[in-house]
């Protein structure tokens, strides 16, 4: 899967990145199949997030050593 090879090269260089989608079920797939694959945290955010939630996990992501 491209997605897949990008967000390894992404990573083996210490970057972060940011997945959009404007669907939720493919959101969660992705979520759920990145977390597996890369052994760490991922981040999902969508439109049923709450506002504190959603600030949160942009720190969260924001953070040194954040996922």
């Amino acid at each position: 899967m491209r997605l897949t090879e990008m967000l390894e090269e992404a990573v083996s260089q210490g970057d972060k990145s940011l997945v959009f989608t404007q669907f939720m079920e493919m959101g969660t797939i992705l979520k759920d199949y990145l977390a597996d694959r890369f052994e760490n945290d991922v981040l999902f955010i969508h439109g049923g997030v709450s506002r504190l939630n959603r600030e949160s996990a942009v720190k969260t992501f924001q953070s040194k050593g954040g996922p």
